[in-house]
């Protein structure tokens, strides 16, 4: 009261009530939202309480209402989770660890890798598939050694987490793990079943690790790491990649001093992830007495389009290509580095070449390579100049057989917007219609299908 007095000597009697006024409105507004969250927390932690409760009963609908309350109120609810994830019933253990994967809050990781060590194999078996939606390194190690765990449930489980917790380090921690998933002799039908099905979920899981972009680096790094039955797993789900950034890491496996199989392994994977690079090393290896001869005769004639099989033809082919093999070498080095998220292609880079050397642009927008790369090749080709390319799309357009693609190639032109190109679009348009009115009229509902119609009139103007 004293510094209410200070003040009103100060500033005026009229000014300092208004101030006061003011004061003792906001310190009511304080009260009262302090009043209305006390009010909500006791409401919250009533409802925490009644579902706790439903967390053990034992019907099913009461405690699968329970398990999605508490998922959705997450974080307050971790204290009373912790004292039941210690409960002597297993299913009420079981029922926390349910609820636990479900709350993306850090604090619900130290609970939920608690009840990964649970002596109940049901327990351990779902805490280990909730590991999936969590991050950090002892989430990484965890999930690890529960790859290893004596029951096939709990390590399907743990390879399914690897797949989510998306570590490029999982690739060599599943392939190891792949390899010594082994059904034993005279094991019971159903034990072999769950084993197979671990080891399953594990190749799986590699696979799935493998195959995304943004992990092509581990893999490359990984195949000239791992040895044997690892590395031969690896190599085998390459062959499925379809990436040009691997060429050179399968290259150095084809160096190394280690067992034919690996060697055999990556010959065939540069069928789907080799370009003009890796020639110079099949043409010496098809045309030696040793090694995978064959394999590397088959990969050759795939690449390049010269048929023939192992032997000193391919010693020769090298000698009178090799002068025109060196200039593609370039551009496919520009090729491979577009597959990778990170790499920021520029207009200049693409204007070195003509769109016919960079066709694979083209062929992975159409769906060709890598899951990844169309996207990739859809960023690299928005890069250059639109005109450019309107004569090589019409041009393919014309001698291209596969009808999807031919309407593939007219989307690209539309997407790239020449405005030289529209003329030509309208007449490719009214030519194909004129076909699709013809199969309609003829009952062929495949080539006159309505979702072609559609895909056509989204960019042609009738």
């Amino acid at each position: 009261m004293i510094a209410c007095g200070l003040q009103v000597r100060r500033i005026g009697e009229h000014t300092a009530m208004r101030l006061l006024l003011i004061l003792i409105l906001c310190c009511s507004f304080a009260v009262s939202v302090d009043a209305a969250s006390q009010e909500s927390q006791k409401k919250l932690q009533q409802r925490i309480a009644l579902l706790i409760s439903g967390l053990s009963d034992m019907r099913s609908s009461v405690h699968e209402r329970a398990i999605q309350g508490l998922s959705i109120i997450g974080k307050p609810a971790l204290p009373d989770l912790e004292i039941l994830s210690s409960d002597k019933n297993p299913q009420i253990r079981l029922r926390v660890a349910l609820v636990l994967s479900q709350i993306r809050a850090e604090e619900a990781t130290p609970l939920l890798l608690t009840l990964s060590e649970d002596p109940i194999a049901d327990v351990r078996e779902v805490a280990a598939l909730g590991l999936g939606g969590k991050k950090g390194d002892t989430v990484l190690r965890r999930a690890a050694i529960l790859l290893d765990d004596e029951n096939p449930g709990v390590r399907e489980s743990a390879a399914l987490a690897m797949s989510l917790i998306d570590d490029g380090r999982g690739i060599r921690l599943l392939a190891n793990s792949f390899v010594s998933e082994i059904v034993p002799k005279n094991v019971v039908p159903q034990l072999e079943t769950k084993i197979k099905k671990a080891r399953s979920a594990k190749f799986n899981s590699l696979k799935s690790l493998c195959m995304r972009a943004h992990h092509i680096d581990d893999v490359s790094k990984y195949i000239n790491k791992l040895f044997g039955p690892a590395l031969h797993a690896l190599l085998e789900i390459t062959w499925e990649i379809g990436d040009p950034r691997l060429c050179e890491p399968l290259l150095e496996v084809l160096k190394r001093d280690i067992d034919m199989e690996s060697h055999r392994l990556a010959t065939v994977s540069l069928r789907a992830n080799g370009d003009s690079r890796c020639l110079k090393d099949l043409c010496i290896i098809a045309s030696s007495n040793n090694g995978p001869r064959k394999e590397a005769a088959h990969t050759l004639s795939l690449l390049t389009g010269a048929q023939s099989g192992p032997g000193r033809t391919w010693a020769i082919w090298w000698r009178d290509n090799k002068d025109r093999v060196q200039p593609i070498i370039e551009r496919d080095i520009l090729i491979a580095n577009l597959h990778d998220p990170k790499f920021k292609v520029s207009q200049e880079q693409l204007l070195q070449y003509k769109p016919k050397m960079l066709h694979m642009i083209i062929d992975g927008i159409l769906g060709e390579g890598a899951k990844h790369w169309s996207e990739l090749a859809w960023k690299a080709l928005l890069q250059d100049k639109p005109e450019r390319w309107t004569s090589y799309l019409l041009m393919a357009h014309k001698t291209e057989s596969s009808e999807v693609k031919r309407i593939g190639l007219l989307l690209i032109l539309h997407r790239l917007g020449d405005p030289a190109a529209k003329p030509e679009l309208q007449k490719r348009y009214e030519a194909m219609d004129k076909l699709m009115g013809m199969a309609e009229k003829h009952g062929n509902a495949r080539s006159a299908s309505n979702s072609e119609r559609l895909i056509l009139e989204l960019f042609a103007e009738k």
